[in-house]
């Protein structure tokens, strides 16, 4: 099973996924209550990371932000978006990357089956959430210049 099955099979009991053909043009993903709207116009890692985000949706937005017209709307898009790279690109398999010798954000974006640019988007919301030195499960992670860890 691929990262995308498993994030799936995790979230389906709380939120109804819905592939459809003809969502608007530019607009790839949607979340109404718990059921998220995926177009089929995406290829596989673009559609796991929508899905990370839409996750952060349901679980954290209130209300219809779509318009971005407000700064709660902004903050709760930003509050989503965060949420969905921690999803995604979790402590525990960064671990496990850790563990297997991959050491580089480049080929964690392969492990992790999302593109080089959103991993560095959830290595920088690492870095905002926890700050640039911190530490989980007993590894030392430093964030200052991309991603380092050692094992305490």
């Amino acid at each position: 099973m691929n990262r995308l099955e498993r994030t799936i099979n995790k979230y389906k009991s709380n939120i109804n996924f819905v592939y459809k053909t003809d969502m608007p043009p530019g607009l790839d993903a949607l979340t109404v209550g718990n059921n998220v709207f995926l177009t089929t116009r995406c290829g596989f890692t673009d559609t796991l990371q929508h899905i990370g985000e839409e996750i952060g949706h349901v679980q954290t937005t209130v209300g219809n932000i779509s318009k971005y017209k407000t700064a709660d709307d902004l903050s709760q898009e930003r509050k989503a978006r965060q949420l969905g790279y921690c999803l995604i690109v979790d402590l525990d398999s960064i671990i496990a990357c850790y563990q297997a010798g991959i050491r580089t954000p480049w080929e964690m974006s392969d492990f992790f089956e999302v593109s080089e640019s959103y991993m560095w988007k959830a290595i920088d919301t690492y870095r905002i959430k926890r700050g640039i030195d911190f530490t989980y499960k007993g590894y030392k992670f430093n964030l200052n210049n991309g991603l380092s860890m050692s094992k305490i």
